[in-house]
């Protein structure tokens, strides 16, 4: 509940008709203004009824789907009793058997023939995205490792064809700190420029995979920073790797070497 009240056991035929709204219809309707209270008819006037509450939005036909606007009646003044929803203290599953037999005292010519808990109802509605999720995550994480590795490839290469080089700066003197930024230093500029395009290049295909995403942006600012900051870290230690062989070499021997 948002605003006003949930319906009571004295809305009853004979009583008042009232009815509850989700936020999505209050807005529209009245913007700026408050609901409860409002009055409307579903019946070109003949009947007029009271909104007593405003309820958060629902997705009614699965997460993928778009809020509509919805409105409430009780069972007991026109609605429609085909699904009851019971809160419980703990397990809901354990409850089912009470629920039963309430039920059935209460009204024994409305069995109930199905009861499911609002979790595994949700299990059910993201199942299909969950595993398209899980892939994706999946190619991901092979992605990253065949870019680290390929990024450790190619900074020990340089390292090896540039081996006399670093052993010429150690041997005139410069300290190992300086020869590892200098190797993590050009490695990382290649890892930056490849981001940049990467942010580039999401920003403009990001609505590719919006279908796929549930109340996330394309272009979510949060999702962008901490992949291209995964990266970066992946990538520093890809480059430490290379740059600490580089300082392990002896210059004497290095510049002894063919």
């Amino acid at each position: 509940m948002l605003d006003g009240r949930a319906f009571e056991i004295t809305d009853e035929s004979e009583s008042a008709p009232v009815g509850i709204v989700n936020r999505s219809l209050a807005e529209r309707h009245w913007p700026g203004e408050r609901a409860v209270g409002k009055r409307v008819s579903i019946d070109d006037g003949e009947t007029w009824i009271t909104i007593v509450g405003v309820v958060g939005d629902t997705r009614l036909y699965g997460p993928e789907s778009e809020v509509t606007d919805e409105f409430y009646r009780p069972n007991t003044q026109g609605g429609m009793p085909t699904w009851l929803l019971v809160r419980t203290v703990g397990d809901p599953a354990t409850a089912a058997q009470q629920v039963k037999e309430i039920t059935y005292a209460l009204s024994g010519a409305n069995p109930i023939s199905d009861i499911e808990t609002l979790a595994s109802l949700r299990d059910e509605a993201v199942a299909s995205p969950r595993l398209t999720a899980s892939l994706l995550g999946l190619f991901a994480a092979l992605a990253l490792v065949v870019t680290v590795t390929g990024i450790a490839g190619v900074m020990a290469f340089t390292v090896n064809q540039r081996t006399r080089e670093l052993g010429l700066r150690m041997a005139l003197g410069a300290r190992k700190g300086s020869v590892i930024g200098l190797v993590v230093g050009q490695g990382m500029a290649l890892v930056v420029a490849g981001l940049l395009l990467g942010v580039a290049g999401a920003i403009v295909f990001g609505n590719v995979i919006s279908g796929l995403l549930y109340d996330t942006a394309p272009t979510d600012p949060v999702t962008f920073i901490l992949v291209a900051t995964c990266l970066l870290v992946a990538s520093i230690v890809a480059c430490l790797v290379p740059a600490r062989r580089a300082i392990s070499v002896d210059p004497a021997i290095t510049l002894r070497a063919e």
